[in-house]
């Protein structure tokens, strides 16, 4: 069930708030709809989201209370990591291992049930936590139950750690306030989603299609619109969720903050899927020592974790070619490279930015290597352009639509508009920051034109998955 779909936005998304307000937010009617939301999408696959739920909350229970935590850990960790490599991995290990054999061709087609990756990651950090002792193991098997499976973030994030929703979960943050982001940030998600992201979907698709027959200048106009795609469809997701979760009383953290806005690769992980980058910082790089060892320790932390991260995104050699490319970069940054950057104007920082990290969605993009590398090098001139234009796809809205990408993608409406609409100030988690009448009505006008103009895009049949359901 997409969040763009209509039986989402007119049917269950209200019911949830109907019984929610009925029953004042309680955790049962969030529970049961999140699951009932999983089983839209995946059918009978819910059972392997009952099993982890059920598996990791009394491992949960043995880590707090065993005298064998390490152990109890392990066990954990070893079913999450099991679940995750049988369904999203299992495949492509088999087709290097033992490619073209029976036991190949029947791993390739495991069923990946959506949200995997970021049920698991949030099943392992909080056992990791309880292990730690940042938080206490949750006797509630409800709690847990609505922790791991709750439907906002379910399927494409913010990955959510349990400490800084458990609050939350005792006492609901409910208010005015809070209702008034909940639109805001849900209808700016659908927008940045429908209107953009898809327009520029309908775009960029065909282009990478057509991969051996497109031009050169076409083959940079179709890296730079799903550069922007990625971002608005994935940004989208996460304001969605984010209002969803003001709706229900919940804070999810900030996922997005102006990425390419970034002057280098190493301000740029700390502004894209923070949530994610954030995940892999405290339990795998911290723990593999982080920069506290040598030069070369430290450069091999990051290429293990940014491996994983490619890994993470998908099993396929151009994700994994995709994160080491990441690592690499930051590699070259911390050997001295950024200090250098840092001396330039900044119009050749974002330059530079811009441009590698328009080069790594090119192979993010690509189903394969021959196709990363037809692509960049028609983009660079060192493999001659085929006889297809971008003109059999282009359009005014096209247009329109890459020059507000460019634009949206920056602070600039936004330092426009917040002297006029009530915004969340960014510091860590939403603040709250007091304005007038007027400036809140502004924004609620602006989230109703934002909603209006989404939904007859929708209703015109432009509604395609996000993106990040296939991770």
């Amino acid at each position: 069930m997409l969040f763009t779909s209509s039986i989402f936005l007119f049917f269950f998304l209200p019911f949830y708030l109907l019984f929610e307000a009925i029953l004042r937010h309680s955790l049962i009617i969030l529970l049961t709809f999140s699951l009932f939301f999983y089983f839209f999408g995946e059918g009978w696959f819910v059972l392997l989201m009952l099993a982890s739920i059920i598996i990791n909350y009394f491992v949960g229970l043995a880590i707090g209370v065993s005298e064998h935590k390490q152990r109890w850990l392990v066990v954990g960790l070893l079913y999450n990591l099991f679940v995750l490599i049988n369904f999203k991995y299992l495949g492509f290990l088999m087709s290097q291992l033992a490619p073209g054999t029976p036991v190949a061709e029947l791993a390739n087609h495991i069923h990946l049930p959506l949200g995997i990756s970021f049920f698991t990651f949030q099943c392992i950090s909080y056992l990791i936590d309880v292990y730690r002792g940042d938080i206490k193991s949750e006797r509630s098997f409800l709690k847990v139950a609505t922790y791991i499976s709750m439907f906002p973030q379910l399927v494409a994030g913010p990955i959510v750690r349990y400490a800084s929703i458990k609050a939350d979960m005792d006492q609901p943050n409910i208010s005015a306030l809070n209702y008034y982001y909940a639109v805001l940030f849900f209808c700016i998600g659908l927008g940045q989603k429908v209107l953009i992201a898809d327009t520029l979907g309908n775009f960029a698709d065909p282009l990478f299609a057509a991969w051996k027959a497109i031009d050169n200048v076409t083959a940079w106009l179709a890296a730079v619109s799903y550069s922007l795609q990625i971002f608005f469809d994935f940004a989208g997701y996460s304001n969605m969720a984010i209002g969803i979760g003001y709706l229900m009383g919940f804070e999810f953290p900030q996922n997005f903050n102006k990425p390419y806005m970034a002057k280098s690769f190493t301000e740029f992980w700390r502004r894209w899927h923070i949530s994610l980058s954030t995940w892999f910082r405290d339990y795998l790089y911290i723990p593999l020592g982080g920069n506290q060892g040598s030069y070369l320790q430290t450069y091999r932390n990051l290429l293990i974790v940014f491996l994983l991260c490619g890994l993470w995104h998908g099993a396929s050699w151009v994700f994994i070619i995709w994160g080491l490319f990441h690592g690499c970069f930051l590699i070259i940054e911390r050997i001295g490279f950024k200090q250098i950057l840092e001396k330039l104007p900044s119009f050749f920082q974002h330059f530079y930015l811009l441009l590698l990290v328009v080069i790594a969605w090119v192979i993010f993009r690509s189903e394969s290597t021959d196709q990363t590398i037809t692509i960049l090098g028609k983009m660079f001139g060192f493999i001659s352009g085929g006889l297809m234009s971008y003109n059999a796809y282009y359009t005014h809205e096209i247009a329109i639509v890459l020059i507000l990408g460019f634009i949206f993608s920056t602070r600039f409406v936004e330092n426009a508009v917040s002297h006029f609409i009530a915004l969340p100030a960014r510091r860590g988690m939403w603040d709250k920051e007091r304005k007038n009448k007027i400036a809140y009505i502004a924004g609620l006008t602006w989230a109703i034109l934002l909603f209006c103009l989404s939904v007859i895009k929708i209703q015109a049949g432009v509604n395609s998955p996000f993106l990040y359901f296939r991770f």
